[in-house]
């Protein structure tokens, strides 16, 4: 049965109208744009259902049912009005790329997002994904728009990289030696709480890196919901490092570290392998709590301040040590608390 070409959409190439025949199957491996009323003339942005069943996916001839390839990538935006795309089960898709609207954002739920190939994530314009993202090799943020991930984010292995824009995680985050996030520029927001594992097999493991800014923005923090969480718990015999090597802005709230690890002391590892780093330069008018999981007398809990830093807020102590190895690390505006509940030690060293 021959197609009809659909007159008006942006992707249109005339010469491919020309004749074509179409059997309504797919091609793996193209660029598939979202068309959320196949009845009206031109790809029309809008509301809908994700799934590989419905042809509502433009490729420039005709519209198609989702291929579920890893080497498709899936278009959304054409200067319409954005609404929400229900994902429908599982769907592998390669990138994602959010063109500009005429208004409101483009939001999608529900089911799995499985990245594949080499995936990018580029947004133009604001949007947000509340589905569950997995894949094996991280994907790449590109566009100046922001990027709003809301479901907690922690599964798959690979690099999430920062190449633009800001990238907004709204629920928690976690991050390791397998799967790290490199900010090389623009700005990561957490609104949740960030876990930075320790590794196994690396030391330190490298959990953010890049010379962007990563910026810490929750309102509802506490010792209990940490800002940052170094984790998880082992052995009091080795030396397993989280490092956060990112510049860090604390904004104007008191910012709360927690440290669930066991180690056997600086003084036999070095201040380079401590448990839980704060490697970059950290700005901003709040503060910073550090709480360690325990204060057991052959194990401490260390944390590390290596940079020279322009934060104003308070430091305080609750529980475990606070080393620092720059002279500039804090200044004369860092009111310096060690307030330990009884049993619990909280100690500050200057090292170097």
């Amino acid at each position: 049965m021959n197609t009809p070409c659909k007159s008006g959409a942006t992707t249109l190439l005339l010469a491919a109208c020309v004749g074509l025949l179409s059997s309504g199957t797919p091609l793996a491996g193209a660029s598939f744009t979202w068309d959320a009323d196949v009845s009206t003339s031109g790809v029309q942005d809008g509301s809908g259902t994700w799934n590989t069943s419905t042809a509502v996916w433009w490729n420039s001839s005709a519209d198609v049912a989702w291929p579920n390839t890893s080497s498709s990538d899936a278009v959304f935006g054409n200067n319409g009005t954005a609404g929400t795309i229900t994902i429908s089960g599982s769907i592998t898709v390669q990138s994602l790329t959010f063109n500009p609207v005429a208004s409101s954002n483009y939001s999608l739920t529900g089911g799995t997002i499985n990245l594949g190939g080499t995936p990018v994530i580029t947004t133009s314009a604001n949007a947000t994904i509340g589905s569950v993202l997995t894949g094996a090799v991280g994907f790449t943020k590109a566009g100046s728009g922001t990027l709003s991930l809301s479901n907690p984010f922690s599964t798959g292995g690979g690099t999430v990289t920062i190449n633009g824009g800001k990238l907004t995680f709204l629920s928690s985050a976690t991050f390791s030696s397998t799967r790290a996030l490199a900010i090389t520029s623009g700005t990561v927001e957490s609104a949740g709480t960030l876990f930075l594992n320790v590794s196994t097999s690396v030391n330190p493991s490298f959990d953010i890196v890049g010379t962007g800014m990563l910026r810490l923005t929750s309102n509802t923090n506490n010792a209990s919901n940490p800002d940052i969480y170094f984790g998880s718990n082992h052995s009091g015999t080795s030396f397993w490092g989280a490092r956060l090597d990112a510049n860090l802005d604390l904004g104007n709230t008191q910012r709360y570290v927690y440290g669930k690890t066991g180690h056997n002391g600086v003084g036999q590892f070095g201040l380079g392998s401590a448990d839980c780093q704060l490697n970059g330069s950290i700005s901003g008018s709040g503060g910073l709590t550090f709480i360690a999981q325990n204060s057991l007398s052959d194990m401490e809990v260390p944390f590390v301040l290596s940079k020279a830093n322009s934060f104003t807020g308070p430091v305080e102590i609750q529980r475990g040590s606070l080393y620092i190895s720059n002279t500039a690390a804090l200044s004369q505006a860092n009111v310096l608390t060690l307030d330990p509940t009884i049993g619990n030690n909280a100690r500050f060293f200057l090292d170097g």
